[in-house]
């Protein structure tokens, strides 16, 4: 709706709704019969310690010492890696302000503007919005060097030789204890 609002020059000016305004207005109204008309105030103190990152064959992301992985033979944005994470960690960032770590600078962009111009990432992006909607969070999303962005892109990469014991070494020492080789490959999508 907003992408449509802004090709427009004056306040008069008019334009064809198109089937990315229908699809915004979908999502909206489906929101629209769930919600009760309350929501709470967001915790000031946000969630930082959501990761990922994404590869040609691969994409993963961490947060609270959990983690997931997913392979793919195609070449997705890294963008949808997070919308996988925010779809998998949903529940926990309700009313919450979350900050996501991303070593991809188009991802940060995308996240922060909650716009592509790919067709397919702004399908995901709705979802976005729903979610967001739905849990009652915020989010932004902050670009971090790839070199810190250890654990996310150990996940991203389990499909190479070793990154499953990189990722149980970097997991926290808390976790080490609890995970079998079993439970490590549970996270495998």
């Amino acid at each position: 709706m907003i992408d449509l609002k802004n090709t427009l020059k004056n306040r008069s000016d008019k334009s064809l709704l198109n089937s990315d305004f229908s699809a915004d207005l979908d999502w909206w109204l489906k929101f629209m019969k769930t919600f009760n008309g309350r929501t709470c105030i967001l915790d000031n103190k946000p969630i930082s310690s959501l990761q990922c990152d994404a590869c040609s064959e691969g994409g993963g992301a961490t947060f609270l010492g959990d983690f997931f992985y997913i392979n793919w033979t195609l070449d997705m944005p890294e963008t949808i890696i997070i919308v996988f994470a925010i779809f998998k960690w949903a529940s926990f960032l309700e009313n919450k302000r979350v900050i996501i770590y991303t070593d991809n600078v188009t991802a940060k962009s995308v996240i922060n503007k909650m716009t592509s111009r790919n067709p397919v990432v702004m399908v995901y992006i709705r979802f976005l919005f729903y979610m967001q909607a739905v849990y009652n969070f915020s989010m932004f999303a902050i670009h971090i060097p790839g070199k810190f962005n250890t654990l996310a892109d150990a996940s991203s990469r389990l499909h190479e030789k070793d990154k499953l014991s990189l990722v149980y070494d970097l997991l926290p020492f808390s976790q080490k204890g609890l995970l079998s080789v079993h439970e490590l490959l549970s996270h495998v999508i």
